[in-house]
């Protein structure tokens, strides 16, 4: 969808910016004369700035005094999983460790099976099965470092 003028597009990773304002990392919330929740305070260094914000059909819009912007709203990590499903690789979201691998060649495993842990920024993560299947092949042992998007398995999905 192109910009109209005076709106500029920028992909936005809804459930981050849900945990910034609820956690008002940086926006705290404000209400209007009606007591809706549209309005919040944005926080940058020591300028601050009241932006309007509103959700429609997958876009937010964020109005501040230079103008309007429409950002996409994108489920986090979705090219990931996209990607996942189409092809049966996992991926790692991110660089860091892999702690376990739960599976080997062969195992057949449901959509939703947690294939290995993967440590990194002292968070653990899950890396599951996006779809159900059998394991073709293992990338990756416990205590491996792993770059962000290598692949740690294949899954050869399961024919309907």
């Amino acid at each position: 969808m192109p910009a109209a003028a005076g709106e500029s597009q920028v992909a936005l990773h809804a459930d981050r910016w849900a945990r910034a304002v609820s956690a008002s990392a940086g926006f705290a919330d404000t209400r209007d004369a009606r007591g809706a929740r549209d309005r919040f305070l944005a926080v940058a260094g020591s300028r601050r700035e009241t932006v309007h914000l509103h959700r429609d059909a997958g876009m937010l819009h964020v109005h501040d005094r230079r103008g309007s912007h429409a950002l996409k709203v994108v489920p986090y990590l979705s090219y990931i999983s996209t990607s996942a499903q189409a092809s049966g690789d996992l991926k790692a979201p991110m660089m860091g460790l892999i702690l376990k691998v739960n599976v080997a060649p062969g195992d057949v495993v449901e959509k939703g099976a947690v294939i290995a842990i993967l440590e990194s920024m002292k968070m653990e993560m899950r890396i599951v099965a996006e779809c159900a299947g059998t394991v073709a092949t293992i990338h990756c042992q416990a205590g491996q470092t792993v770059e962000r998007g290598a692949v740690v398995a294949v899954i050869a999905p399961e024919l309907p």
